[in-house]
């Protein structure tokens, strides 16, 4: 995919680790941000969801900064990996404006910048940071109930456990990023279809995925069994039962990773088997909720919090993401990236 992008500061030409050319833009934080902001998060959602999220951008890049891609000449990679950055083509008005009404906001906890990662939709509940990536953990993403203040239906299942994942699955829950609401704007109703999800393919489709995924040959596939969830119901561990052999998959993005041609669209999701006359699966289908890891800020549960009038603060506390610092103001620093 190749698209023409305009950048600001100065663009620096290397040669980069694996010996290709490597372009470096180098420039002040907040106008990096302002090619982050957008390509993380619409720019037509509230302006207090933009707000929120240029602070927990802000605050990821400089709890990163100097500990990640070490061996290479720049402080950060314009991927996911890190955060989306598109430079000028994506600028708008709206994040712009989150930008610079938030500068030099940060969060904290326990006089530590929070890395405040976040993801488009939890599902109706985020995910402890130890089940998804490497300790330490942090006490600051941890996983919680997506909860509206007031809903009657108490949350009351351990998403750990398989029946409760398939119940929760199977149900809408009234949290902030299910969208059970009408008169939604057009931007946030096209979102519903992310909340729950499903996807199928036939067993040999699924074979030939798996294959191509993670290098294992499993001959005739069996079955896939989950073997560990964590507090979301994302799964940490799965068995892949072939007839030449059985593997496990361990980690949310591998599992992801392993069971598409692409990336399924969360770790959340159950498993229907259609069998065949001779007692062979037929088809996989998958059914899941939310899409990305999980972990911190759900994107589109602050854009929901947003509508019912809560300012960046409360969205950002409400995720427990740590203490908004609204009185140190940090230096418009230079990155590499």
């Amino acid at each position: 995919y190749m698209s023409d992008r305009t950048y600001r500061g100065i663009v620096e030409i290397r040669l980069g680790n694996d010996a290709r050319l490597c372009a470096i833009s180098e420039i002040p934080l907040d106008q990096y941000l302002r090619g982050v902001v957008p390509a993380e998060m619409p720019s037509g959602y509230p302006i207090e969801a933009l707000m929120a999220q240029a602070v927990a951008a802000r605050s990821a890049v400089l709890a990163k900064l100097g500990t990640i891609h070490l061996n290479d000449s720049f402080d950060f990679c314009a991927n996911v990996h890190c955060q989306v950055y598109s430079g000028i083509v994506s600028e708008a008005e709206n994040t712009n404006l989150a930008v610079a009404l938030t500068g030099g906001e940060v969060i904290y906890y326990e006089d530590n910048i929070c890395d405040a990662v976040y993801s488009v939709v939890c599902g109706g509940h985020t995910e402890h940071k130890r089940n998804v990536w490497n300790p330490p953990d942090e006490a600051y993403l941890q996983g919680i109930y997506d909860a509206i203040p007031g809903d009657s239906i108490q949350f009351n299942l351990d998403l750990t456990k398989e029946k409760d994942v398939r119940a929760w699955i199977d149900q809408r829950p009234n949290v902030y990023c299910s969208l059970n609401r009408e008169n939604l704007p057009t931007l946030l109703a096209y979102s519903k279809k992310y909340f729950r999800w499903d996807a199928s393919y036939s067993r040999k489709e699924l074979e030939d995925i798996i294959k191509k995924r993670t290098d294992e040959d499993i001959g005739i596939l069996y079955d896939i069994i989950p073997l560990t969830r964590g507090v979301s119901g994302r799964l940490m561990e799965i068995e892949v039962l072939g007839s030449r052999k059985n593997i496990r998959i361990k980690k949310e993005l591998n599992i992801r990773r392993a069971l598409s041609p692409t990336y399924l669209r969360s770790a959340c999701f159950v498993i229907d088997i259609e069998m065949g006359e001779m007692g062979t699966p037929m088809a996989f289908h998958f059914r899941g909720a939310g899409w990305g890891h999980g972990v911190g800020m759900c994107q589109i549960g602050a854009a929901v919090m947003a509508l019912d009038d809560f300012d960046y603060r409360r969205i950002l506390g409400d995720f427990r993401l740590g203490k908004i610092d609204i009185t140190t103001r940090i230096p418009n620093l230079n990155v590499e990236e």
